[in-house]
């Protein structure tokens, strides 16, 4: 069990509470006894139930962030390989010319599509 405290955790605070319901309901020993031994081993299989969702979950959490980082760290890899075939050939003066092409990026503003010409009039105005 990786989380064993967690199932000792639950097993003895369900014992405890038996314990502290029949002490306060005034049962008899042999009685507080047998419901205090049931409770733990119900509360033992309940423990170990949790425990088990509980890994599940954390490796399945695990391997999914795992996964993202090898994504992540193979984009990056391929872009660092890109750049530096692209430097070598700037060094050489072999600019493929797919690269010396291309337009440097210009950020446009798109101006406000007017759906309604009755609302035409109204942009631009002060309220």
């Amino acid at each position: 069990m990786k989380d064993k405290p967690l199932v000792i955790v639950i097993t003895l605070l369900g014992g405890a509470i038996a314990a502290i319901s029949c002490l306060i309901n005034g049962a008899s020993l042999t009685m507080t006894l047998l419901l205090v031994l049931i409770s733990l081993i119900a509360f033992l299989i309940i423990g170990i139930v949790v425990n088990k969702i509980y890994a599940r979950i954390k490796d399945e959490l695990e391997s999914k962030m795992a996964r993202e980082r090898i994504k992540r760290e193979s984009e990056e890899f391929e872009r660092e390989k890109r750049e530096n075939e692209l430097a070598i050939a700037r060094a050489n003066g072999e600019v493929p010319p797919s690269e010396e092409e291309k337009p440097a990026e210009v950020e446009e503003t798109q101006e406000p599509q007017i759906d309604d010409p009755q609302n035409a009039s109204k942009i631009g105005e002060d309220d």
